[in-house]
């Protein structure tokens, strides 16, 4: 419960954000890949810091699987720590392509329709 404050401003932060899009002339930040970015860095530093703040040191036992062998350990500190910087990057394209995807479908069936409604058989 303690992140719910967070999840719920970034829901509705998102959410405003692209119903402003659906009024003509306007547009929609989410579009931007510099915004949804900028929304999944800021929170991956956010709870990078409040992990470090609240586990100390034993926040860097989340790269470290249970069970591993002593020898094996360095190449996946080294492959999770890589996956877990990546991770914004991918949340950031998958943002980004969904709403791109989503207006541009809009886009293609709005003018079928309006060549469909224009058209005299």
């Amino acid at each position: 419960m303690i992140f719910f404050p967070l999840f719920l401003s970034v829901y509705v932060y998102i959410l405003f954000a692209n119903l402003i899009g659906l009024f003509p002339f306007s547009f929609t930040v989410t579009t931007y890949i510099s915004q949804t970015f900028t929304l999944a860095f800021s929170l991956i530093i956010g709870l990078v810091l409040f992990g470090l703040r609240h586990a100390k040191y034993k926040f860097g036992a989340i790269f470290v699987p249970g069970g591993v062998p002593a020898l094996l350990v360095y190449f996946l500190v080294l492959i999770e720590v890589a996956s877990f910087l990546i991770r914004p990057f991918s949340l950031a394209i998958r943002l980004f392509a969904n709403m791109l995807a989503g207006h541009t479908l809009l886009a293609i069936i709005s003018g079928f329709v309006l060549y469909m409604t224009a058209t005299k058989y």
